[in-house]
């Protein structure tokens, strides 16, 4: 998980208003399930809004580590049990 040093929060200024905008540096990991996954990303943005971040940017990629979380039959594009394309 990101530390407080990953994360850098700084100040913006438009027409007289600031907004600190918090940016994490991500490493991905292999979560055991969602709920993990989904920990870990209300870790991060707990953290940055505890350092006072208005919006956070989370990378793209991260969704590669929440697809470890899915079952090895959608992650392998297989039919359902309702014979529904997943």
């Amino acid at each position: 998980m990101s530390s407080p040093a990953d994360l850098i929060a700084s100040p913006q200024q438009s027409k007289g208003h600031q907004m600190k905008i918090a940016v994490a540096k991500y490493p991905i990991g292999q979560p055991v399930d969602f709920a993990a996954f989904a920990a870990r990303q209300s870790a991060l943005i707990g953290e940055a809004a505890a350092a006072g971040a208005r919006v956070v940017v989370l990378p793209e990629y991260l969704s590669l580590e929440m697809g470890a979380t899915f079952d090895t039959q959608i992650s392998a594009g297989e039919f359902n049990s309702d014979s529904q394309r997943c």
